[in-house]
């Protein structure tokens, strides 16, 4: 008897132990945040990190990109100033004098890194100058409306050198014009590929009578578009037409030579040496009757400082006074208040004596930035996303900042910004409110911290800027959503709390450095992803104030009737089904539980903030109140109440003690029921 008395006072405090210590809790956050990862698949978003669910709900700032994400990243050239003045319809060039379209042909086809393709709709007819090409394979990577085909650099012949190899890649034989319309459209059109302010302009040119013009030309040396000088060139070598007619000719019978010397079994490396040393021949012939053209596109305020000159309606080059540079100044102004990311296009010429004769001096050549010709400057209208300005607002009330990060002007952003709801009015657009991306990063680091709250709208930002930012605001506690597309966002999205890669126009290195790939580039899923959030963390604090409930309403019971009778209402079997069903059918009821709208109504989670608030420190004790108060009154009157005064006391312990444990279970069914309170 001893032995089983021993036996019985040695369960209970295990079993007490068991019921206290919240085990449950690792398979409730766990089921959340699967459950969530889920969901939020239907939503846009795909999770890469399981933890980033939670953290998004803590999110007190969002820092988001414009193009693609606030905007349809559907661009369209909507107005044009040409010739030192605005065009009246900027798809309408019939009016612009031959030698502006020629250049405009040349600058936009050659300095670009869109393509163009031809469609399966696309109705080809024959040429009688080559052959006919497989449909569905770029016309030209460059020369957009061209009709010839592109020399890969992917096929180039080996032992060939970089110059002859890039000269390869970007040159084109254009063919007269009788010969340049040898493709008609029957139910499609041509399709534009490259990044949206590519394809805006690619389509704008198309719209030209490409046939006008011949781009005798071949690109010698490339400086890529560069975030900091927002800006990008190309150098073209200009050869007179008899070469090319020449070179013509001379493709011709090679290959025919090409055909013999692989039926006479010469070893291929001889003949692409061969081939090579002809080709580089035939460009020296003509290196003495050759012009430089440097070829620049960027951001428009940008270029037009370097500008000197502009060519006008007479088709002459004419110096740029202080009047014409103020006139252009304002008409950037004027499309960046329209909401239009501005772009403008010039050129210079050069001589061959500027040009590296050697391959490593060209590698290293900077192309020249100044005394550049303005040809063009167009303005793109993005429109916003549908819904967006509802997103920004729902996000207002939820507590979370949207701050926009963008390389457009700060014109251009203001706009955009005022479209989306992100500044308020024009009063809020002031410094540092709107700040340009240089002026943010010349401050020192005390003063970054000092400006990075007000931050709202971060114009011709590069993506150093938007770290520099991230990096200001999580020094100041806050919890920071960076979105991000391109390569040089990793950082960005690396040191932010959550980083959001974009599904649609993102890098693969974006999308391995963010936590969270939003599927549709879409503002309004990354919403949704701050909803889910907050359900998460919601989900787990209702679980935690449950489980805290049950353990500390049990505790209490049996402690205080084995203090004051010697026996415990619950014993070790149903204290241990009472946890188990608390440990598996509670953490699927709370942990499964879909985001309501009140959530977006509540303030964010901070940094430091403690995950057991004191409204659920209120609601534990008051339901654990509840529970002990019930419990006790059955324990020390569960006799009266059932009229058990007659009973053995053994029975009407068991039934005294059944009828408590039975009342505990539905004081946690009814808690659960009231889970939301």
């Amino acid at each position: 008897m001893q032995s089983m008395d021993l036996s019985k006072f040695s369960l209970l405090p295990v079993t007490i132990v068991v019921v206290a210590v919240p085990e449950g809790l690792p398979l409730a956050v766990t089921l959340t945040l699967a459950y969530s990862m889920k969901k939020m698949m239907a939503d846009k978003a795909l999770v890469r990190r399981l933890s980033a669910c939670e953290t998004m709900g803590s999110a007190t700032t969002i820092c988001s990109d414009k193009t693609g994400t606030l905007t349809l990243n559907r661009m369209t050239v909507v107005e044009a100033y040409v010739c030192g003045k605005k065009t009246d319809s900027p798809d309408n060039k019939s009016l612009l004098p031959p030698r502006m379209i020629s250049l405009l042909i040349e600058g936009i086809s050659q300095n670009t890194t869109g393509s163009v393709f031809l469609t399966e709709s696309m109705k080809r007819t024959p040429n009688p100058m080559r052959p006919i090409e497989p449909a569905n394979e770029p016309i030209a990577t460059y020369p957009s409306g061209s009709n010839m085909r592109l020399i890969d650099s992917s096929t180039a012949l080996p032992g060939v050198n970089r110059k002859l190899q890039l000269i390869g890649h970007n040159s084109y034989l254009f063919q007269n014009v009788k010969h340049t319309t040898d493709l008609s459209c029957k139910g499609g059109a041509m399709e534009i590929s490259g990044s949206p302010t590519e394809k805006a302009i690619l389509q704008w040119a198309l719209g030209m009578d490409f046939g006008a013009s011949r781009s005798d030309s071949a690109i010698i040396h490339a400086f890529p578009f560069n975030s900091e000088k927002k800006r990008g060139g190309v150098a073209l070598k200009l050869v007179h037409n008899i070469l090319f007619g020449l070179w013509r000719v001379y493709v011709f019978h090679v290959s025919n030579w090409f055909n013999l010397l692989i039926e006479k079994s010469f070893p291929r490396s001889l003949i692409y040496s061969f081939l090579a040393n002809q080709f580089i021949a035939v460009l020296n012939c003509g290196q003495s009757n050759s012009e430089i053209r440097v070829h620049w596109k960027g951001a428009a305020e940008i270029v037009l400082a370097s500008c000197t000159h502009y060519i006008d309606a007479d088709d002459n080059v004419v110096e740029m006074d202080e009047d014409k540079l103020s006139l252009f100044r304002e008409a950037i102004e004027d499309m960046a208040k329209e909401s239009l990311r501005c772009v403008a296009i010039a050129y210079r010429t050069c001589g061959m004596d500027e040009v590296p004769t050697t391959e490593e001096e060209l590698e290293n050549w900077q192309l020249p930035e100044g005394d550049l010709i303005l040809l063009a400057i167009v303005g793109i209208k993005d429109p916003c996303r549908p819904g967006v300005r509802d997103a920004v607002q729902l996000c207002v009330n939820a507590g979370v900042k949207v701050r926009m990060v963008t390389g457009d002007n700060l014109q251009t952003a203001r706009a955009i910004a005022l479209e989306c709801g992100i500044l308020g009015s024009n009063a809020d657009a002031t410094e540092p409110n709107l700040i340009e991306g240089k002026t943010f990063r010349n401050m020192t680091e005390s003063q970054r911290l000092e400006v990075a709250d007000r931050i709202s709208v971060m114009g011709r930002s590069s993506p150093n800027d938007k770290l520099l930012l991230v990096q200001a605001l999580r020094r100041k506690e806050h919890v920071v959503a960076v979105t991000g597309d391109g390569t040089n966002d990793a950082p960005a999205l690396h040191e932010a709390d959550i980083g959001l890669a974009m599904g649609i126009q993102g890098t693969e290195v974006a999308k391995e450095s963010s936590d969270i790939t939003i599927l549709d580039d879409n503002f309004t899923s990354v919403v949704k992803v701050v909803r889910w959030g907050r359900s998460v963390y919601a989900n787990i604090q209702k679980f935690i104030q449950f489980q805290l409930t049950v353990n500390v309403a049990a505790l209490v019971i049996n402690v205080a009737a084995a203090v004051s009778s010697g026996n415990v209402p619950l014993n070790a079997v149903q204290l241990l089904w009472v946890n188990l069903i608390m440990d598996t059918l509670g953490a699927l009821a709370l942990a499964t539980e879909p985001p309501t709208d009140h959530l977006m109504g509540r303030p964010p989670v901070g940094r430091r903030e403690p995950l057991i608030t004191n409204i659920m420190w209120r609601n534990l004790l008051i339901q654990a109140l509840y529970q002990v108060t019930v419990l006790l009154v059955l324990n020390f009157r569960g006799k009266n109440i059932l009229n058990l005064k007659n009973d053995t006391s053994d029975h009407a312990f068991k039934v005294k003690n059944t009828l408590i444990s039975n009342a505990f279970v539905f004081c946690q069914v009814r808690l659960l029921l009231y889970k939301d309170s």
